[in-house]
């Protein structure tokens, strides 16, 4: 879970970092077609945001996933770039994953959400 920059987005490509979910997004395809191409793009952004926001919704209805399973993986992901890719600066000092974090520790503190 993150929003990334088109310059963070591509150092994450390039060291295989795009998850299966970012890469069977067929919106993201597209972005990822029109940023070499110099093409605008952002409209295909607002839809890949929306397509994950669809998926994400529906596989936690379906109790296909819990909200913990989903930032659990979040918080893996970022932890795994911080380990294995301990020179990846994001353009933003801030985007490093750890509201992700603080989202995991209120569903395990809060019963409400359990």
């Amino acid at each position: 879970m993150c929003f990334l920059r088109q310059s963070d987005l591509l150092r994450v490509r390039e060291r295989g970092f795009i998850s299966e979910a970012s890469s069977s997004n067929p919106f993201g395809a597209k972005i990822l077609e029109a940023i070499p191409a110099k093409t605008p793009w952002l409209g295909f952004g607002w839809r890949q945001f929306l397509y994950w926001f669809a998926d994400a919704e529906f596989r936690l209805s379906s109790s296909a996933v819990t909200a913990q399973e989903l930032i659990a993986v979040a918080d893996a992901n970022w932890g795994s770039i911080e380990t294995h890719i301990p020179k990846l600066f994001m353009e933003e000092r801030p985007n490093d994953g750890s509201w992700v974090r603080q989202w995991l520790r209120a569903i395990v503190e809060f019963p409400y959400f359990q």
